[in-house]
């Protein structure tokens, strides 16, 4: 969000938390230090749950180095109830209806939980956070990094638009996922099987994996690499864009 002097609330974009594109499409200048400027940034995270429409359970942030003006800290706790206002009563609703259309970046925060969340339009960053499962999400239309997280399971994710980062996590199966749009690397993870996995838009790396089987995978974009894996036959109907590297 951005809080700009003379505004009675908070300009904010429904779908990001860069703001750069609202600085930009306000026509903001952004040269001078913050106790002169005419607008400050503010960022809003989640302290539990992603969907929480309890103002109290949202941190808010002044993304600023240095003074402030005197304009905001004057009324620095109306901007704030305002700031948490807009985000429970208004952005939270749309994001648990329709989903989130652009990315969400939280790594290091300290959520626990996506809540209602059932989909993110742009990339999800689960790095460092305390997030244990997915909830009810179903679909990441770019690249989902659980990397180093409690996640132990997929729950209901049925697709992954670009990559799937498991390393460091417990997951075991990749469960009801049926299509991954880049690249799938499974060296190094505990996944022991595809689940429904069907379709990987780039390659698909299970060397040294304990994966016995390729389930139902019906294509891979690019190379497959089975070596050091268990994995015998392969099925008849599985087309590989790119070499089928094996030990059989």
């Amino acid at each position: 969000m951005i809080i700009r002097k003379g505004q009675r609330y908070p300009d904010y974009v429904m779908d990001s938390n860069d703001h750069k594109p609202l600085v930009i499409k306000l026509k903001l200048t952004d040269e001078r230090p913050a106790m002169l400027r005419n607008f400050i940034r503010v960022e809003l995270s989640p302290l539990n749950s992603l969907t929480s429409t309890k103002p109290a359970d949202w941190d808010v942030y002044i993304d600023e180095c240095g003074d402030l003006p005197a304009w905001f800290e004057d009324k620095k706790a109306d901007w704030e109830y305002k700031c948490t206002k807009i985000m429970t009563e208004k952005i939270v609703p749309s994001w648990i209806k329709d989903g989130i259309n652009g990315s969400l970046n939280l790594q290091d925060t300290e959520i626990r939980t996506l809540g209602s969340l059932k989909s993110v339009g742009g990339y999800l960053n689960l790095r460092g956070t305390q997030v244990r499962t997915l909830g009810s999400l179903r679909s990441v239309n770019g690249s989902l990094d659980l990397w180093g997280t409690q996640v132990k399971t997929l729950g209901s994710l049925r697709s992954v638009g670009c990559f799937l980062y498991l390393q460091g996590t417990q997951i075991r199966t990749l469960g009801s996922l049926e299509s991954i749009g880049g690249s799938l690397d499974l060296q190094n993870t505990q996944v022991k099987t595809l689940g429904s996995l069907k379709n990987v838009g780039g390659y698909l790396y299970l060397r040294g994996t304990q994966v016995r089987t390729l389930g139902s995978l019906r294509s891979v974009g690019g190379y497959l690499d089975l070596r050091g894996t268990q994995i015998g036959m392969l099925p008849k109907n599985l087309k590989a864009g790119g070499a089928i590297y094996k030990d059989f």
